[in-house]
């Protein structure tokens, strides 16, 4: 009897192990690893972009001015005379066509005489002064007018055509005085008288 009972005890051992061994077969069996899962490798975080350095200011390269003149070339004063008409080269206002209204200018197709009678009365009443003694009939040209209105313009430069000729020998000479802010417009009529010249006449636009 003894004997049956360790039999029967031996094979329910031996089958308990059976058991086991095929329930260990079976999870073995379905433990499948799962790419990735086991061991994962752990990722490395992106590289940040290098920072922008703003501890330093931007340098910019400096910019170069260029003119169509140096400024150490700029007139400061009118030209002296030389036979043309002068050309503004700084602090006048801008020129316009109707600033060459008074035609060709260049050499007098005139008598060089009653070109530089002119010219010199022009530029003396430029700078203010009127001499009523170059007057044919003084009082057909109102003086203190005529000065007020070149005064009024400031002329810095003046220009003066070349001159025509009129009847019975008189002239006429288109001329323009050119201020910082205006500009008129005028002509100087001549008649020749006992070698020498006097003024016949003297017309002004209004200023512009």
């Amino acid at each position: 009897m003894a004997f049956y009972v360790s039999s029967v005890g031996m094979l329910l051992l031996s089958f308990m192990a059976c058991g086991d061994k095929k329930e260990n077969q079976v999870a073995q069996s379905w433990s499948i690893p799962v790419p990735g899962l086991q061991n994962p490798v752990p990722q490395s975080k992106p590289s940040a972009p290098p920072s922008r350095d703003t501890s330093s200011p931007i340098e910019v390269p400096p910019l170069t001015m260029k003119s169509l003149n140096p400024v150490s070339s700029v007139e400061k004063t009118p030209p002296p005379r030389n036979g043309d008409f002068f050309i503004p080269t700084g602090g006048e206002s801008p020129v316009y066509p109707k600033d060459f209204a008074i035609g060709e200018l260049g050499p007098p197709r005139v008598l060089p005489g009653a070109f530089d009678f002119a010219h010199t009365f022009l530029a003396s009443l430029a700078q203010g002064h009127f001499d009523a003694t170059l007057l044919e009939h003084p009082s057909d040209i109102d003086e203190k007018t005529i000065k007020n209105t070149v005064a009024l313009v400031g002329p810095r430069y003046f220009r003066l055509d070349r001159g025509k000729e009129g009847p019975q020998g008189s002239l006429s000479f288109l001329f323009r005085y050119l201020g910082s802010e205006q500009s008129v417009t005028g002509e100087l009529y001549l008649i020749p008288e006992k070698g020498s010249w006097l003024i016949q006449d003297l017309e002004l636009e209004n200023p512009q």
